[in-house]
């Protein structure tokens, strides 16, 4: 942590281990926005995008003490979402042939007009399209790891999909340009 975050945020984390919650409360402010967004995007359910944030606030206060010096507070609540969303994915999910299918969650994308144009392609995108572009895309995981987080595919079924998703965006931002 000594070496990744800012002063600040690093003065947060140290009071915050010593059991001040009003530091870890500024902790939240400062990363509940990212967090969401994620879950969000993820998840497109806006009420199981809420309750996978609180959860994952309420894991990293209970583990705080377990941070590792080499990991930003942000890297590492990145890992509780993404450790969160994987659960999800799995109770649910046996293959992302019935990803497709069934999708994540009941409630089907009503998309909030004030999102950008890119935004909407992106949940628009199939559950899997989705979950693996996101991963791999912004969260930086390999192929590998992400065929090792679902345990339901291979690391060329993912880059497939990846390449499918990319492709999927780029038609949608053309269409957007015309």
């Amino acid at each position: 942590m000594k070496d990744t975050d800012n002063k600040y945020v690093q003065g947060l984390i140290e009071d915050s281990q010593k059991g001040n919650k009003y530091s870890f409360k500024q902790l939240i402010d400062l990363y509940i926005g990212p967090i969401y967004l994620f879950c969000s995007r993820m998840l497109v359910d806006e009420k199981l995008s809420e309750a996978v944030t609180k959860q994952i606030f309420i894991m990293a206060w209970k583990n705080l003490k377990q941070i590792r010096d080499d990991t930003s507070f942000a890297n590492w609540l990145s890992g509780f979402t993404v450790f969160q969303i994987i659960q999800i994915v799995r109770k649910n999910h046996s293959s992302f042939k019935e990803l497709k299918t069934i999708g994540i969650s009941n409630t089907r994308k009503v998309l909030d007009p004030a999102l950008s144009s890119f935004e909407k392609l992106i949940l628009q995108l199939d559950d899997d399209e989705r979950l693996v572009f996101l991963l791999h895309d912004t969260k930086k995981y390999s192929y590998e790891e992400i065929a090792d987080l679902f345990n339901f595919c291979t690391a060329d079924e993912v880059s497939a999909i990846v390449r499918q998703a990319r492709e999927k965006l780029a038609r949608g931002l053309l269409n957007e340009l015309q």
